[in-house]
Order: C-alpha cells, then structure tokens, then sequence
C-alpha cells in the first residue's frame, strides 16, 4: 500500500484540480471530509469550478510527497495563469485515500481566490 495511493492523489491533482472539476467524483469520495472552508465533496466541486474559470490555464508541480500506507502527504506548486496575470499558489495536504477515492484532506494553502 502507499504507491496506488500516492498515484490516485497524483492524478487527483492532474485531471480534477488543474483539469476539469468534472472529474471530480473519479478521485474524491461522495462521504469526503476536509477541514477546509468547503466543507465537503460538493463545495470542492463548486470552489474547483470557480478556480478553474478564473484562471484558464492551470499547472501543477508535486515538488514533495510520501505516502505510507492509505495516507499522503504533499506540497504542491499550483501555477495559475491568465492574460497579463500569473500566480502561483503552494499547497501542503495529508489526504486519505481509500478504495481508490480520497476520503480526507487536512490541507492548507495559500489564497488569493
């Protein structure tokens, strides 16, 4: 256990964070739990949503990760582009992954979204 875990955060990360929120439900648990301001799974969804149509072009670096057993834990470097704009946001998170879906997040970011 750990490497499956640490592939579904990745790919979390690649095609429903900076990809398409649509997505969402293929990486994160309809029971998902977070200690951010969204609350749940639906909130995520909508903050996700808003994100992505503030900035069109989104890329994600993983510059630090270990996993151990269904738990990850990552920084990662969120480059946020738009016309005359570019930010880059740098997020720390412990996520669950269980059965294949993350399940929790304890994370905390930077924000200016």
């Amino acid at each position: 256990m750990g490497r499956e875990e640490l592939e579904t955060v990745k790919a979390y990360f690649g095609e429903a964070v900076v990809g398409d929120a649509a997505k969402l439900d293929t990486y994160v648990s309809e029971n998902y739990v977070t200690n951010c301001k969204w609350e749940d799974r639906d909130g995520l969804r909508k903050v996700l949503a808003e994100f992505q149509a503030a900035y069109p072009e989104l890329t994600y670096e993983l510059t630090e990760a270990i996993s151990e057993g269904e738990k990850v834990a990552v920084h990662v470097k969120i480059d946020c582009i738009r016309p005359n704009d570019r930010r880059t946001i740098e997020s720390t998170a412990i996520l669950k992954v269980t059965d294949g879906q993350i399940v929790q997040e304890w994370s905390n970011s930077d924000s200016f979204f």
